[in-house]
């Protein structure tokens, strides 16, 4: 089976930080336009983006039932490995 290629888009995010200091993402916004509600945050690691590039922190949820890869880079930036020739 062919993997689908894929482009880094960056992405708005809504979190709530915890009293703890950690951040949970509550929503995803892509190209400004259709919000995903994040429906759980499975875990968070320090993971490099393999199909994109990128390092940072790897925030795994669930978005439709389905688990997806959330990146935060050091500067504070969000973003996932998108499909190309996939429009939101």
């Amino acid at each position: 089976m062919r993997e689908i290629p894929r482009r880094k888009e960056y992405v708005e995010v809504t979190v709530r930080i915890d009293e703890n200091g950690i951040k949970h993402p509550l929503s995803i916004k892509f190209q400004g336009l259709k919000t995903y509600e994040v429906e759980r945050l499975k875990h968070i690691i320090d993971r490099r983006a393999s199909k994109v590039g990128g390092t940072g922190k790897c925030y795994r949820i669930v978005i439709f039932g389905e688990e997806t890869s959330l990146y935060e880079e050091d500067e504070g930036k969000w973003f996932v490995e998108a499909k190309e020739n996939v429009r939101w």
